[in-house]
């Protein structure tokens, strides 16, 4: 852009305020006009004509103002135009509560609690052309990009072709199987206010289906999987199991193939009234029907991050979080944020952050503290956001300081004396942090390591780090204790997503980490034996739990009822001990938000 474009610019946003200083000083004299219509025979008037003198000299050094800031813009260089049109900007988008660039009032204390953001709805809006990873890449690469057997193809616009289904989704591609009904179905399962359930339904065809896989997954035979793709090419659990073989051979192209092909199948067979992008119709996980949905849509989501088509991601992983938003099965909340950043969608992560901070309580994940503040230096131009950004990661460091240590061991970096020997960031600190936040940041780490290799940002994470571990301890101090009552065991969906990612083991790929409360129409039989636990602990916990089944998995028992066990266990280990007084999870943060106002009230926790 030339001087004269910048200036030109310049010269029409200071007219428009000027302008609009007018019309508010014109209306001002009629505010103050007498009511009485005879008043202007009075000799009042005198002051009147005074008045309006003062209007012309006013006006009259108004216009020469005008000139004298017209020849200033003359002597002023590029940057210094280009500096007052943002300043122009951000006075005129001051009153809007979706700004384009960067939001200051996320930056700064004193304006956040004015900060207007869009309801997490709006902010989840999914967009239909987005779930193409080719099509990303297109857009990506342009012109170098070679669109060739990556798309759906077929000679679609053929006298000769068939008509062929299409999906919103997935398009269906040519060298697709054509679609049969196998025995899967879906329909409305119920009204929650104005929240429509759905779900999948299996016919006694598809339950035959079910089981004959069920005996192939147990005993790890493929050739059964085979045996019924060749017939039934849509059944979805098979699909699965042959992506997953797929991509242990390193074929990623035909692995995202078949995942495709099992969403579209699943589109094809949606109910008429079925809105898939609407906010208000949801698919409940607890359904053991429903599963295979979730998990080829994950898959779908991580094929696309793999390929790096960040918007695809993104894009995916809020159409699952949006179809049981509540629960949050898969546990999105754990990876939407570093896909937003991944995504360079900052503002996006920042509204999002604030929308759903009290609803899904987001200041107590440690991804969600440190993305936040990589979203923020992202965005910082000036010193005062840079110094928001490095207060927000500070703050994401007291309270979750073995974030750090493990960015560190992933990155093969051996940190100075000051940080190793670090009450609050040695290695050993990081071991003794509770299981299920050490879960949450192993998940965090391994998605985020890549955005802290930079050398700027790493530079900025070590000073940040110097700075909070040669400061005063109190807060790291509470927010230790904090951690030890917030992340009591492994929540089931983290613990899913853990076997997604394949950080830890899993019975079934098909059905990771059931639900506690599931539904289906008919169970699973084990054909093998595949959770029999008869050690000590498994023995304990029979004597404990004289209902225990020793063919559950043991882990996935202790933490359905660890509460509960451990009572038991100091009972039966102390009995003259008072048995502890169970938290709820809702009143402890109470508690910790109390505490949290008391401190900027000035008072000590706890104090009356």
């Amino acid at each position: 852009m030339s001087k004269s474009q910048i200036k030109r610019l310049a010269e029409q946003e200071e007219l428009a305020r000027q302008e609009e200083n007018d019309e508010i000083e014109t209306e001002e004299p009629v505010r103050r006009g007498p009511a009485n219509r005879f008043a202007f025979f009075d000799d009042e008037n005198d002051n009147d004509d005074n008045d309006q003198d003062k209007a012309r000299e006013k006006n009259k050094k108004k216009r020469k103002n005008k000139k004298n800031k017209e020849k200033d813009e003359d002597n002023l260089t590029d940057e210094q135009l280009l500096d007052k049109m943002m300043e122009l900007n951000n006075k005129k988008s001051s009153g809007n509560s979706i700004k384009k660039g960067i939001p200051e009032n996320l930056f700064g204390e004193d304006n956040e609690n004015l900060l207007e953001v869009p309801a997490v709805e709006n902010l989840m809006k999914i967009d239909p052309k987005m779930f193409d990873p080719s099509a990303e890449l297109k857009k990506l690469l342009g012109k170098a990009f070679s669109g060739t057997g990556a798309t759906s193809g077929g000679n679609s616009n053929s006298r000769n072709s068939k008509w062929k289904p299409t999906g919103r989704i997935v398009k269906m591609k040519a060298n697709w199987p054509p679609i049969k009904n196998i025995g899967l179905t879906m329909v409305q399962d119920g009204n929650d206010n104005d929240i429509k359930w759905f779900k999948f339904v299996h016919n006694s065809k598809y339950e035959g289906l079910e089981r004959m896989f069920w005996l192939g997954e147990d005993t790890m035979n493929i050739g059964i999987v085979q045996e019924i793709l060749q017939d039934s090419w849509y059944h979805l659990n098979s699909l699965l199991m042959l992506a997953n073989m797929y991509r242990m051979q390193e074929d990623v192209t035909q692995s995202a193939d078949t995942i495709e092909r099992g969403i579209f199948h699943c589109e094809q067979m949606f109910a008429s009234q079925f809105q898939p992008f609407s906010w208000k119709h949801r698919i409940n996980y607890l359904d053991y029907e429903n599963r295979a949905f979730y998990l080829l849509l994950y898959r779908h989501m991580m094929n696309a991050s793999h390929k790096r088509c960040f918007e695809t991601a993104l894009n995916t992983a809020k159409f699952i979080f949006k179809m049981d938003p509540q629960r949050d099965p898969l546990a999105i909340l754990a990876l939407i944020d570093s896909l937003s950043i991944k995504a360079r969608q900052y503002t996006w992560f920042l509204q999002f952050y604030e929308s759903a901070l009290e609803w899904k309580n987001l200041m107590y994940l440690p991804n969600m503290k440190y993305s936040l503040a990589l979203a923020k230096f992202h965005l910082a131009k000036t010193d005062l956001q840079k110094e928001g950004a490095s207060d927000a990661l500070a703050t994401a460091i007291r309270h979750f300081p073995s974030v750090v240590t493990e960015i560190l061991d992933e990155l093969q970096i051996h940190p100075d004396s000051l940080i190793m020997n670090h009450e609050y960031f040695s290695s050993f600190a990081a071991n003794r942090e509770p299981d299920g936040l050490k879960q949450l940041t192993k998940i965090y780490v391994k998605q985020t390591a890549e955005l802290w290799k930079t050398p700027e940002i790493l530079e900025w994470l070590e000073t940040v780090t110097r700075k909070v571990a040669q400061g005063p301890k109190d807060e790291l101090k509470l927010w230790k204790e904090r951690r030890s009552k917030l992340f009591v065991g492994i929540a089931p969906n983290i613990h899913r997503l853990s076997c997604l990612l394949e950080y830890s083991e899993s019975n079934s790929l098909t059905d990771p980490v059931p639900p506690p409360k599931g539904r289906a129409r008919y169970r699973r039989e084990d054909h093998v034996t595949r959770g029999s636990d008869n050690s000590f602990l498994g023995g304990l916990l029979h004597s404990l739990y004289p209902g225990y089944n020793p063919e559950e998995n043991l882990e996935e028992a202790v933490n359905r009822n660890l509460h509960d066990i451990l009572g038991r266990i100091r009972n039966v280990l102390q009995p003259d001990v008072p048995e502890q007084v169970v938290i709820d999870p809702e009143e402890l943060i109470r508690q910790i938000r109390e505490e949290e106002e008391q401190g900027r009230n000035g008072e000590q926790p706890g104090e009356q």
